[in-house]
């Protein structure tokens, strides 16, 4: 159970991620609810297992390598004035590719 912040959400990539809550009463309802369908509990976990070979140190450490000392550099040599003051929304795409590439 988490809230929708944005991280979150730009990581999901299905229902089992995650149940979405914004309050102390969704965080009940969503307990009660694992505990109702069993299934679902269990899928979450098997999901949560594979989800989480994505995000090994190891993992992690070959994207921010990709992202800072090969995917940016090239991409700032080719359009500085681009590249220079990204968006947040211009690094997650970054931060994809490097996660492709690694």
């Amino acid at each position: 159970m988490l809230s929708p912040d944005y991280p979150f959400e730009e990581l999901r990539q299905s229902p089992l991620d995650f149940l979405a809550i914004h309050n102390l009463a969704e965080a009940q309802a969503a307990v009660l609810r694992l505990k109702r369908e069993t299934g679902l509990y269990r899928a979450m976990i098997e999901h949560g297992r594979l989800r989480g070979a994505e995000f090994t140190v190891e993992k992690i450490a070959q994207v921010w390598a990709s992202l800072l000392f090969t995917i940016i550099p090239s991409l700032a040599l080719k359009h500085p004035s681009r590249y220079y003051g990204e968006t947040r929304r211009g690094f997650r795409h970054l931060w994809r590719k490097a996660a492709r590439s690694s």
